[in-house]
């Protein structure tokens, strides 16, 4: 999260102490978009006001609705929880905007399996809601694949013993070299790394002991 959008945060936080976990925002180049439902007119007047006191901010585009907005507070709180308890998730990177209807994700991760974690939390908790994905994957943060990172992606599963594992990496094209106990976790741990941005030719050469 940049400096701004740290500032956008705190903003809404003492702005609308009530009804911040309740409001999303995107932050693109001087314009902030709030989305989410509060309860009348003056709040949606009150988080505009404070996000445009902040340096840097160029206009507020209020997508904000007004209903009802009855949530649970421990239903964020758990999300958050279990977000946090997942080594391989950057929660901090991730925004939750909790409505009676609707549970709106938002935010940068590096991975599509970082992506894919979160959601399926969130999926499980949802209750009756919709889940709204905008969780973007940085590709940018991928173009040059390093081993240390192919090797995190990896690790961050728990149904491979990975202290056998290694890579070898050329360009996007990637081997596969180690052990690992069983044909299942050697067709999984291949399976994984293809599906890394950048990755293209995959070669598995684990061998199973």
């Amino acid at each position: 999260m940049s400096l701004t959008e740290r500032q956008i945060k705190a903003a809404l936080e003492q702005a609308l102490p009530l009804y911040h976990d309740r409001v999303c925002f995107e932050w693109n180049d001087g314009v902030v978009t709030l989305n989410g439902t509060v309860e009348d007119e003056e709040i949606k007047r009150l988080a505009e006001t404070a996000l445009s006191k902040i340096a840097g901010v160029t206009s507020v585009i209020d997508n904000l609705s007004v209903g009802e907005t009855d949530v649970p507070d421990n239903l964020k709180k758990e999300i958050i929880r279990q977000l946090k308890g997942k080594m391989e998730i950057p929660a901090d990177r991730i925004r939750l905007c909790i409505t009676p209807k609707t549970i709106e994700v938002r935010g940068t991760v590096k991975w599509n399996y970082q992506k894919k974690a979160a959601l399926e939390i969130i999926d499980a908790l949802k209750e009756t809601r919709a889940v709204l994905d905008y969780l973007v994957v940085d590709n940018a943060l991928n173009t040059m694949l390093r081993k240390e990172d192919i090797l995190e992606v990896i690790r961050a599963h728990d149904r491979i013993t990975s202290e056998d594992i290694n890579v070898i990496v050329n360009g996007s094209n990637i081997i596969i070299v180690g052990s690992v106990p069983d044909i299942a976790q050697q067709q999984l741990a291949q399976k994984i790394v293809q599906e890394i941005p950048g990755v293209g030719n995959v070669r598995n050469a684990l061998l199973i002991h």
